[in-house]
């Protein structure tokens, strides 16, 4: 704040006392809400202790020899994008015929100022198990764009260039068809994002895009009187009027659906959350100040309406807490034991994909109730749940911000 005040070009310094008290106040109740969101989630079951053999089955590491293949294909926009595939050696084969069968495909979207390779580790894990999967860069949001934009080496991406990502993993699942015929089951595909790149498999899965309330939203948090500290919705507000009034970014090839800490709000509405086609399983950690779990995860989640979805909550996970490489990173980043976070979302991604793509029961052993307490106490408790209701929400915190309604 001194170096600010410092660089401050007048000599008296006006104070907004009133907007500053409600900025602290909220704080306050955002930080309380921060250390008891867990609890008041796990009080809503009331969930039970669950046995950790199937999670723990799991995590282990397939069978399945594979090869890594890095590719290109070229974009929407004409980029030419990096990629990498991971292909068995040998697709499943059925028990009734000895013809190989294509293997189904997931495809992994990083988040911003990230690469494919912070959701490598899935990849691995799910193509060990018999899954191809393919995993890209996007061109205006990944790390090397960023990097090379912030040096001054590469031109500004263009403002909300990221909402056009799913386009892009469409193109992808267009080039593995081709690549790879017969191999890889282009029709039965699922994905996997984080971030904005959980925005992206939201899009892909059906959920609508509602330009209308973004704007609207966008207008409250430019308001001077209003300060918004909820990083998600300041960057879906940069530039609101500047977007391709483009709605429906779904492809009917996707089947299943896993969001990590993804960015969801206010440009998917309740109603755009309820177009989703596919089952959704969504990962929300209670510490995450990019995509605050509240806005971002638990009240869209109150709008999906199919049976099947997953709502996975981890306590005091942050929003690099399931990203592999984030180097030397202070410990309130990334959040306690990353190791078993990331163990964990492989687990459950295995599960969920399993059960959607394959008809296996897998996710039914992994919670054989509506709500199921595993791994109760430090350093990473979890929970899951399939049903989570607005009235519930409303009890656990009955003031919701504009920008989160």
């Amino acid at each position: 704040m001194i170096d600010v005040l410092a660089q401050y070009p007048l000599e008296n310094l006006i104070i907004n006392v009133p907007t500053l008290l409600r900025l602290a106040h909220r704080l306050t109740d955002q930080f309380e809400l921060e250390s008891d969101l867990f609890s008041r989630l796990a009080a809503l079951g009331p969930p039970s202790k669950g046995s950790t053999t199937t999670l723990e089955v799991a995590s282990q590491a397939g069978q399945q020899p594979y090869q890594r293949h890095g590719f290109t294909f070229v974009g929407r926009d004409g980029n030419t994008i990096q990629s990498v595939a991971l292909i068995p050696r040998s697709s499943r084969t059925s028990a009734s015929v000895s013809k190989p069968r294509p293997a189904p495909l997931i495809v992994l979207a990083p988040g911003l100022n990230t690469d494919f390779n912070a959701l490598l580790y899935v990849g691995d894990h799910l193509a060990s198990h018999g899954y191809a999967v393919a995993a890209l860069d996007f061109p205006f949001t990944g790390a090397n764009r960023v990097s090379a934009a912030i040096q001054g080496l590469a031109t500004i991406p263009p403002p909300n260039a990221w909402y056009s990502q799913p386009l892009n993993v469409s193109r992808l699942i267009d080039a593995l068809a081709a690549r790879w015929p017969g191999q890889i089951d282009s029709r039965r595909v699922g994905v996997l994002g984080q971030s904005l790149g959980g925005y992206t498999v939201l899009a892909l899965g059906g959920a609508q895009l509602d330009w209308k309330n973004l704007e609207r939203a966008c207008a409250v948090v430019n308001d001077p009187n209003q300060v918004e500290f909820n990083p998600a919705v300041l960057w879906q507000c940069k530039d609101p009027s500047d977007v391709v009034k483009r709605a429906d970014f779904s492809d009917p090839r996707i089947k299943a659906v896993v969001a990590v800490n993804p960015v969801s709000n206010p440009v998917f509405t309740a109603e755009a959350i309820q177009t989703l086609r596919t089952p959704v399983l969504i990962v929300s950690g209670t510490a995450d100040v990019f995509a605050p779990p509240l806005s971002q995860q638990l009240i869209p989640y109150t709008s999906v309406g199919k049976a099947t979805s997953v709502l996975a909550v981890f306590d005091k996970a942050t929003h690099l807490s399931f990203l592999a490489a984030t180097g030397k990173l202070p410990a309130w980043l990334i959040g306690p034991d990353p190791e078993q976070a990331q163990r964990d979302l492989k687990a459950l991604s295995l599960a969920f994909f399993d059960q959607q793509l394959l008809g296996k029961d897998t996710m039914g052993g992994l919670m054989p109730s509506d709500a199921a307490l595993y791994r109760a106490g430090q350093p990473l408790q979890f929970l899951l749940k399939r049903q989570l209701t607005p009235g519930q929400l409303r009890a656990i915190d009955p003031i919701l911000s504009p920008a989160t309604q």
